[in-house]
């Protein structure tokens, strides 16, 4: 196995905190109105996003692919594509009964006067969107749909990272939405900072955990609630009568799934002790096998990590966990691994 990176050149252009602020200020006016859209108009918006995926995937796939060196359409179909549009089906199977008002019982003393008590849920208004670059189609159409079916407007910033993708998704978002529903803001790291800083009636932020305090202490200013999905650490146990070839299989497929770029990646193996030697062997066998190579080849199998810079600091953990005692098992054969392989832990 190698560990590549592609070299990530901004070629977004900018967009200036005023148009930003001129484009707010558009999507805000019908709520200033009291604006509570109806379901079937949350429901066409969902269709639209739906219909955008299924007409343009093939097009989606190939800029996805571009953006990261190397993608097999299959993954992106799996975790981008065909995911979003699995979402958007259920969603719109559930919206009725989600926008109905919720009983609730009436206090003291309304409920001696034949009082009725009900919740009846309102849209915010405005959400802004900042997606990340690993799932650039789940992670930005899929929070979308979500806005969209509590009737809510959006403004949603993509990830410079994916630049191909990024142009691609402004382009048929403005075939599909009008600016009065959604616009998409485009642009560089200043585009970011500044999109943090707008007066959105809510703020979903997916990424880092150091950017994300970034993005809440901006927010913070205008008081604008935020909700956020940060990266964390997923072990994977696999406990003494485990199914040694599924949980290799299982194992590798979450350990290296989009290049091992996502946010619930195993982090860390967890092995009992009886079976370790046998599963680490195993292991390397079926990770030596992954194949890595032309993005529309049908043997491809994982492509390069995003950037230089992800690149050398993947190199940077693995120089410092083998000073620290690891041993390197991917990248050699199987027959070459020795102890402490087969003395458990």
């Amino acid at each position: 196995m190698g560990l590549g990176g592609i070299s990530i050149k901004n070629s977004l252009a900018d967009t200036s905190l005023e148009t930003m602020h001129d484009k707010l200020s558009n999507l805000k006016k019908p709520f200033l109105k009291s604006f509570n859209p109806t379901v079937e108009s949350r429901k066409d918006r969902i269709h639209r996003i739906i219909k955008l995926i299924e007409e343009n995937s093939e097009n989606i796939h190939k800029a996805i692919s571009k953006d990261f060196g190397s993608r097999h359409e299959q993954l992106s179909q799996l975790t981008d594509t065909l995911s979003t549009v699995a979402h958007g089906k259920h969603v719109l199977k559930k919206i009725n009964s989600w926008v109905k008002p919720d009983r609730r019982k009436a206090r003291f003393p309304l409920n001696l006067l034949g009082s009725k008590a009900l919740v009846h849920h309102q849209p915010y208004g405005v959400v802004g969107i900042i997606s990340p670059w690993n799932f650039p189609v789940a992670l930005s159409l899929g929070p979308l749909i979500e806005v969209f079916a509590a009737g809510n407007n959006a403004m949603m910033k993509l990830s410079e990272f994916v630049p191909e993708t990024s142009k691609l998704m402004a382009d048929l978002v403005n075939k599909y939405f009008s600016e009065d529903e959604l616009v998409i803001i485009n642009g560089g790291t200043q585009t970011s900072v500044d999109f943090t800083t707008l007066d959105f009636d809510h703020l979903l932020y997916t990424g880092s955990t150091a950017v994300g305090k970034k993005v809440c202490a901006a927010a913070a200013n205008n008081l604008v609630p935020v909700t956020m999905e940060l990266g964390g650490k997923t072990p994977i146990v696999v406990c003494e009568d485990a199914d040694l070839e599924a949980a290799i299989a299982g194992t590798l497929f979450a350990a290296f799934v989009a290049s091992g770029q996502t946010c619930v990646s195993g982090a860390r193996f967890i092995v009992h002790e009886s079976i370790y030697g046998r599963f680490t062997k195993g292991l390397a066998a079926r990770a030596d096998a992954i194949t890595i190579g032309d993005p529309m080849a049908d043997e491809t199998q994982m492509g390069p990590v995003i950037s230089k810079a992800s690149q050398d600091r993947c190199a940077r953990m693995i120089a410092q966990a083998k000073a620290d005692g690891a041993v390197q098992i991917a990248g050699l054969k199987h027959t070459d691994l020795k102890a402490p392989f087969d003395k458990g832990f």
